[in-house]
């Protein structure tokens, strides 16, 4: 089955547009999809604007307003998905029909949107450029966010509290055989339960990590370098990660991912981002400031690596660097309507 892309965009009133009249399409879009163009033209905008019409996460209500109208094709059929907000109200409609939230996210997700990744499929103003590190601190919660793990992680949390409870009770001489007896339960129903969690969140860690080397290799183009996460407790892995890596020109010993310079550490973050969104069959990823911190000849490399990972899911970028802009499959220039 052809996978999903985004065909175009417009935009009416929506984020301080500059221009006279206020709206604005862009597109189409391709498989591997450049913008650029002068600073304060609309780049940005149009990658919140796709953020936009992706929907609010659960918890979150964005303060953006204006309408957007994002077209969704897959293979020869497409599907329209406008988004209006102002400051009361926030209307959705697909092909044209008025439609409710949650309608709008259902169709959304008809079209292989999984609404858990929206906020990792969308990445405005080079946020992303540490996530390598934001990940290593976070002990491994966003990896487990895509494990539909958070039940067992609750199971065992409850479960830890209630023996630390029990063992300390277990010092009461009188009452020592029957805490004993409920320290043992407690134990194994803990037990159980690790192993049920470690085999959830094994069945996402261990293909990601393939992934993750692989796509990392992929944008150096050698086979010496590598990234990998390595859990930092062995046999309950979704209690924290660290990466190993091997980066470009570093020699053989791996090194600890702080020690990078700041464009290593954002190619590192890069690799994890398209990783993640390979593996969870994301249909289109959307990156600002892709090429800011990097060299020339870090663009050289990761240019010929993302119109290559395009065949496999729509990449749109925001990059003013020609070396990179080369290996696009469509360059588009975002510019005031003026101009």
């Amino acid at each position: 089955m052809d996978a999903s892309r985004i065909i175009k965009l417009h935009m009416d009133n929506f984020g301080g547009l500059q221009d006279t009249e206020g709206s604005r399409t862009i597109g189409s879009f391709a498989s591997f999809t450049i913008l650029c163009g002068k600073t304060a033209h609309g780049k940005t905008t149009t990658v919140r604007a796709i953020a936009f019409a992706l929907g609010d996460m659960p918890g979150s209500r964005t303060t953006e307003t204006g309408r957007v109208t994002m077209t969704i094709g897959r293979g020869k059929k497409e599907k329209v998905f406008e988004r209006s907000r102002d400051q009361e109200n926030d209307l959705y409609f697909v092909d044209n029909a008025s439609v409710t939230e949650q309608a709008y996210l259902q169709q959304l997700q008809s079209e292989g949107v999984n609404l858990q990744m929206r906020m990792h499929m969308v990445h405005k103003n080079g946020t992303y450029a540490d996530l390598i590190l934001q990940i290593k601190s976070d002990n491994a919660g966003l990896l487990e966010d895509q494990c539909g793990t958070s039940e067992l992680k609750q199971q065992y949390n409850k479960l830890q509290n209630e023996l630390k409870g029990a063992t300390s009770e277990s010092e009461d001489a009188d009452l020592e055989n029957e805490t004993s007896q409920e320290v043992k339960k407690l134990e194994k129903e803990l037990e159980e339960v690790k192993e049920k969690r470690r085999g959830e969140f094994n069945k996402f860690f261990i293909p990601m990590n393939r992934r993750l080397d692989k796509v990392y290799k992929s944008i150096y183009g050698c086979q010496k370098v590598t990234l990998k996460m390595v859990p930092t407790v062995k046999d309950e892995p979704y209690l924290g990660i660290t990466f190993e890596c091997k980066p470009y020109r570093h020699g053989t010993t791996p090194i600890d991912v702080e020690l990078l310079s700041g464009g290593e550490k954002k190619v590192a973050s890069i690799a994890f981002l398209l990783a993640l969104n390979l593996v969870k069959g994301s249909p289109f990823i959307v990156l600002d400031e892709l090429d800011k911190a990097f060299h020339k000849d870090t663009c050289v490399k990761v240019g010929p690596a993302l119109q290559e990972l395009g065949k496999e899911m729509q990449i749109v970028a925001v990059c003013n660097d020609k070396h990179m802009r080369r290996f696009a499959t469509k360059q588009i220039i975002v510019k005031l309507e003026d101009d």
